[in-house]
């Protein structure tokens, strides 16, 4: 399950999320969520700059978007408070200019 959020029209920017079931995990679907979500925001929407966060200590969400040609931007502190507490976020974005619709790129 994915979605993209417009952020800014003005500034032609959005968000992806994505998420799927712990016993699909391994299988690709995530990357495959993330790349027709970025071809929806580059080539359906005209944005300029695509973002997505993840939380640190989920290493397989990070190499998700490495792998759909995202870059770490930073690091985020307390942007989520969950049931044990405030938890930070990675950031992560590509431009247009830098996107691929390369199905072996991710």
């Amino acid at each position: 399950m994915g979605e993209f959020h417009i952020r800014s029209l003005n500034h032609a920017q959005g968000e992806i999320q994505y998420l799927t079931h712990p016993r699909l995990w391994g299988r690709g679907l995530g990357t495959a969520i993330g790349r027709r979500l970025l071809r929806v925001g580059f080539h359906q929407l005209g944005m300029h700059r695509i973002y997505a966060t993840c939380d640190p200590r989920n290493v397989a969400s990070a190499a998700i978007l490495k792998k759909l040609g995202m870059t770490k931007e930073g690091h985020l502190r307390h942007t989520t408070k969950l049931r044990d507490g405030w938890r930070d976020s990675i950031l992560f974005s590509i431009l247009d200019s830098e996107w691929t619709d390369d199905p072996d790129r991710g």
